[in-house]
């Protein structure tokens, strides 16, 4: 079967070369020279002679077919909690990595592709072992990393503050521990996002991203070739590469490797492509199959030059012979439109984290500015990155959209609890300190001082509202004041923008000596810092 697949690889080559390239001399008669070979052996001949005589009647096609080449770019594609479970999700991790390290071991030409820093980190924290023997791989270009995006997210549904921290801080990681610039890593790795908004070369131009990678390039340009200048709605472009022919997840055969050639010189005229394989959508990468396979095809004589590759050679190759390739404006318009209506837990809980954690450093700049230095503990920043991960985590394309399974969405949002706690007790230290320092005596005049009270009948206690209201990162509605019948509060406006809108208070103390029909009874009046008067509403008493 192996030798009759060499006689049909290459036959299929000259067939292909004859039928779209010009006619060279002596190329018919070297065919059909050929197909008498392959019916010799159907009358007797051996295998093994059938297929020498078949590559020697093909020797004309020999040089042409080696102008040809295709880059084979190895990768594992690990879905983040798609159909299993986070503790799943690590060990496939681990697991494919230790694969992949083996076979690096074992193939010196070998060479691999890695996306999405979560992976990285989930070595760092689970495997710390291998994070060295991967580091060691990069630093020798045998171990490319693909990672400008802390997962393979959504495109659509994630917010653009969202986008940008995507971008930078997984370009701080692969700074800090393998010691990537920018332009080390000038791929976006995105081959199974269900969609992609028009502004992503806006922002990939400007954090060093110069080539992009996809599989799902969306119905709104279709047909969508298979490389393409994609421009941003500032003029910003990025060169891509369209897999949607084919797929991530090829595996190295003769069918492939001369599938994926015929489409880059059909759609562009090009002699280079790129065939991305590997085992996936559940980790695994290259198999030693594929090592074995393309060393024995690259031997082919009459057959497309074979080699391990990187991603970012192929597009660096296709930067200097792809000028004119077709530019496409605009969005890729979304697939999956189920997807971004179902699970909405997710959704909102995606939402809601975004803008908290925005809170959270506006927070921290503002107590900066006024010398609270509440955020100012060593590893405030760690705390930050660290909760911006588990939003950005969330937003991977099978669970934003909401395409996983129940593990996965209750795993989702116990990490959104987490980064919560962390918004709402960040958030509300700095902005109590601050609240803390303004002088309201200077609006109302000194509070009045009530006589110290009998024990026996005071109804107000500091732990009153003890965390109430301090959930999805709103804070805590806790009592912090005194018993005088002035209240100052302080409001803060975390967003770029003026706000006006209703504020609603909790008034915990009241009179020790007033009965609960009195308190209801009592008129409230507000003022605002200039001491003009606001409307008021009572709506209601209890707790």
């Amino acid at each position: 079967m192996a030798l009759w697949a060499r006689m049909d690889g290459q036959l299929s080559m000259a067939k292909w070369m004859m039928d779209v390239l010009p006619p060279r001399q002596g190329w018919e008669a070297a065919l059909r020279k050929a197909e008498a070979a392959v019916k010799s052996q159907a009358s007797g001949a051996s295998t093994e002679e059938a297929l020498k005589n078949v590559e020697r009647a093909l020797a004309p096609f020999a040089k042409t077919a080696k102008e040809f080449k295709v880059l084979c770019v190895g990768h594992a594609h690990i879905d983040m909690n798609w159909m299993w479970s986070w503790p799943e999700t690590v060990m496939t991790t681990i697991d494919t990595f230790r694969s992949v390290l083996a076979l690096l071991e074992e193939f010196p030409k070998f060479k691999f592709t890695q996306s999405q820093a979560s992976v990285y980190e989930i070595v760092r924290k689970y495997a710390p072992e291998l994070m060295g023997e991967i580091a060691g791989r990069i630093a020798e270009g045998r171990w490319e990393v693909a990672a400008s995006h802390w997962v393979e997210n959504d495109m659509n549904m994630a917010s653009g503050e969202a986008m940008v921290r995507h971008l930078l801080l997984t370009r701080a990681y692969m700074k800090k521990h393998f010691g990537l610039a920018p332009e080390d890593v000038s791929v976006c790795w995105e081959p199974d996002t269900f969609g992609h908004c028009a502004t992503e070369p806006n922002c990939f131009a400007r954090a060093g991203v110069r080539h992009v990678y996809i599989h799902r390039p969306g119905n709104e340009h279709q047909p969508v070739p298979e490389a393409f200048w994609w421009e941003g709605t500032d003029g910003s472009r990025v060169l891509v590469r369209n897999d949607q022919a084919r797929g991530y997840n090829c595996a190295i055969e003769p069918a492939t490797i001369l599938n994926v050639m015929q489409a880059m010189h059909k759609w562009h005229g090009l002699k280079t492509s790129q065939l991305v394989y590997g085992v996936g959508d559940h980790g695994g990468g290259p198999t030693r199959r594929d090592m074995l396979m393309l060393a024995e095809m690259g031997e082919w004589p009459v057959f497309p030059r074979i080699e391990f590759s990187t991603s970012r050679a192929f597009f660096l190759e296709l930067e200097k012979t792809g000028g004119g390739l077709p530019t496409i404006r605009g969005e890729l318009n979304f697939e999956f439109a189920g997807c971004y209506t179902t699970q909405a837990l997710i959704k909102r809980a995606n939402r809601i984290g975004e803008g908290r954690m925005l809170d959270v450093e506006t927070a921290a700049a503002l107590g900066a500015a006024t010398g609270t230095d509440t955020c100012r503990q060593a590893d405030f920043k760690d705390q930050l990155d660290e909760n911006w991960q588990r939003i950005l985590f969330a937003q991977f394309h099978d669970i934003l959209p909401g395409s996983c399974v129940r593990d996965a969405r209750t795993h989702c949002h116990g990490e959104f609890q987490n980064a919560m706690a962390f918004m709402e007790a960040a958030t509300a230290r700095t902005l109590r300190a601050i609240a803390a320092r303004v002088d309201t005596a200077s609006i109302r005049g000194e509070m009045e001082v009530l006589p110290p009270s009998q024990a026996l009948f005071t109804l107000d206690a500091a732990g009153q509202g003890a965390g109430l209201g301090a959930f999805e990162g709103a804070l805590s509605m806790a009592h912090g004041h005194g018993v005088s019948a002035d209240r100052p509060f302080v409001v803060f406006n975390t967003t770029a923008a003026p706000r006006t809108e209703n504020l609603t208070v909790r008034l915990w103390d009241r009179h020790y000596r007033e009965t609960v029909e009195a308190f209801q009874a009592r008129r409230f009046v507000a003022f605002d810092g200039n001491g003009a008067p606001l409307s008021t509403q009572y709506i209601g008493q209890g707790a």
